[in-house]
């Protein structure tokens, strides 16, 4: 079988937008994110709803240009996410939860966005492009248009691997 530096160098370019599973510091694909660290993949773009380990050591490796998340916490606010969000840099796009599920399932979906019926009146389009109120043209109700964010590769947590390479 592989191994998994061998397959991330293959899987994961400059630039690509990486989807970390888990949320806050359940289920977080741990071994891959180390060995992303140690390539030293750079320019990438991480999203993670509920981030927490897996984004602090991405942004501690200084590869990292984008974060898409929820928020990301360390049993309280992050240090380097608190650093990112009060510089600016990387750049962070902040998402609620239903709005980050929102994106990726217009994406799965194979569509360009998706309304959603939360965050209306919020700072959220204000904070996140990808956000942008809108009209509803079947109701004429006020919406979110919702972004599609399409994750080039998806990093997930599974507790055994088989020889044939199944996850499980």
């Amino acid at each position: 079988m592989p191994e998994l530096h061998d397959i991330l160098s293959g899987a994961v370019a400059p630039g690509a937008l990486v989807a970390c599973g888990g949320g806050e510091l359940q289920r977080k694909p741990m071994a891959s994110i180390r060995a992303l660290v140690e390539l030293g993949t750079g320019d990438l773009r991480i999203a993670a709803m509920l981030g927490s380990a897996d984004v602090e050591m991405l942004l501690g490796s200084g590869s990292v240009v984008e974060v898409h998340s929820a928020g990301v916490a360390l049993e309280g606010l992050a240090p380097r996410w608190r650093e990112a969000r009060q510089t600016g840099t990387p750049t962070v796009l902040e998402w609620s939860e239903g709005t980050f599920a929102a994106a990726l399932q217009a994406a799965a979906l194979g569509l360009d966005s998706m309304p959603w019926p939360s965050g209306l009146g919020t700072d959220l389009p204000t904070v996140n492009p990808w956000l942008k109120e809108a009209t509803d043209p079947h109701t004429g109700g006020r919406v979110l248009a919702v972004r599609a964010l399409v994750p080039d590769v998806a990093l997930i947590h599974v507790p055994a691997v088989d020889e044939d390479g199944n996850a499980y």
